[in-house]
């Protein structure tokens, strides 16, 4: 490491390695030093400061030998915003470090897996999107906060938005500088659906004196104008309703809650649903198979399950749930149940088939720690988390499943998060 300047803080560094949240790494006898949208092998100048968390991290001056794995940035703001940290790869580079990661993620808790990448994420798919705004002296910003920073960084347009969804950034920047006061800040969700967009405004504080006419007209038209099917607040309390928000899942139609839980795009989530039908096709399954679909949130994995025999679908989100029973017209089973308190028993277990586990990322320990005592044939774990993936796939594997196929997903890209799905046999 040298030093460029007379002042300690300039530094010129070579970037070492490429960490799990995509930033370079350069360690000195102090510890290291983290270097957002460095690659390894470059040598860098820039301004050494402290971040949250107490990290020591270096701001790009000048990249004075760039890594021959460095590409362009498809994204304007890149360089600013914190919602992406990989542009800067080639294509190549890329999908090498995102493969390498998943592999990384699970060696660390001891499982070395043969798995590939099933699916690439591409700019343009995204259908649903959390976006922060702030109402400042110089006007109203809506976009993304910059890494590690309380900064917003305001956006025209996102590539990795669905052309309806980017439509829709100008027209609401431009509608909500009408009704909400300086300084005010809150964030809106976004989701595209079959009959327009469902959108969840909230506001960081509100008092419910604050919904007068003018604004609840002013919403009615704003919807109007711009195909917005239904506005709540805080997803909870609606606003208006033009149009009933549905989506649709292995052809079937269902309502959407309020900013309920979908797979960031249509495409990835026809190729989770394809390689399950895929993988229970393989399983050779009896007759009217039983199989249950836990954490089943609004059925994306219960619909096409149906094909190979009868569902049980479980999950604690109310209106999830809800919608779900309505759409299946009660054919099969739907229960809400909270699984993270109350886990299906090995002996409820047992009388299943076939276990589909989708968990959030805060992953499924104790209902795996039930399924490893039981005689269920075929378990397809689904993932968010690869952390918490591994740490639930080893209490499995340290019991009688062995695992058959493995398969990772990049739904966000140009970011470090993965998602596996993973098929375990019993021996």
């Amino acid at each position: 490491m040298e030093t460029n300047s007379n002042t300690p803080s300039f530094l010129r560094v070579t970037i070492h390695s490429l960490e799990a949240q995509g930033e370079g790494r350069f360690d000195d006898l102090q510890g290291p030093i983290y270097v957002p949208k460095a690659l390894p092998n470059e040598i860098i100048d820039g301004e050494l400061y402290w971040r949250r968390g107490r990290q020591r991290a270096l701001r790009i001056k000048e990249i004075i030998q760039a890594s021959p794995d460095r590409a362009e940035a498809i994204c304007p703001y890149y360089d600013r915003c914190g919602g992406c940290s990989l542009q800067h790869l080639t294509v190549e580079a890329y999908q090498s470090y995102k493969l390498n990661l998943a592999k990384k993620t699970f060696q660390l808790h001891g499982l070395n897996i043969d798995m590939d990448v099933h699916y690439w994420g591409q700019p343009g798919q995204r259908r649903r999107v959390s976006l922060s705004y702030r109402h400042e002296r110089a006007g109203m910003k809506i976009g993304f906060y910059a890494q590690h920073s309380d900064f917003l960084v305001g956006i025209e347009q996102c590539p990795l938005l669905t052309p309806s969804l980017n439509k829709l950034l100008e027209p609401l920047k431009v509608f909500l500088a009408t009704i909400v006061p300086m300084r005010a800040e809150g964030f809106v969700h976004l989701t595209e659906t079959l009959t327009g967009i469902d959108l969840s405004w909230s506001p960081h504080r509100f008092r419910h004196t604050d919904l007068t006419n003018d604004l609840w007209q002013a919403w009615g038209q704003f919807a109007i104008q711009h195909h917005i099917a239904r506005v709540t607040r805080a997803a909870k309390e609606l606003l208006l309703e033009r149009e009933k928000p549905y989506i649709s899942f292995h052809g079937h139609r269902i309502a959407f809650p309020p900013a309920a839980f979908l797979q960031p795009s249509l495409a990835s989530e026809q190729a989770m649903s394809g390689l399950l039908t895929q993988w229970l096709q393989a399983a050779e399954l009896p007759v009217k198979a039983k199989i249950a679909d836990l954490f089943c949130g609004l059925g994306t994995f219960s619909f096409p399950s149906r094909v190979f025999g009868v569902v049980t679908s479980i999950d604690c989100d109310g209106p999830s749930v809800t919608a779900l029973q309505e759409a299946s017209s009660h054919q099969w089973s739907v229960i809400k149940r909270d699984l993270f308190k109350d886990p299906l028993t090995a002996q409820e277990l047992d009388e299943f088939d076939v276990v589909i586990l989708d968990p959030p990322r805060a992953g499924a320990y104790e209902q795996a720690q039930q399924l490893a005592q039981t005689s269920v044939d075929h378990i397809i774990m689904v993932s968010c988390d690869l952390s918490t993936c591994a740490r639930d796939l080893k209490v499995l594997l340290n019991a009688e499943y062995y695992i058959e196929s493995a398969k990772i997903f990049d739904q966000f890209p140009f970011t470090p998060h993965l998602e596996a799905m993973i098929w375990l046999k019993r021996r």
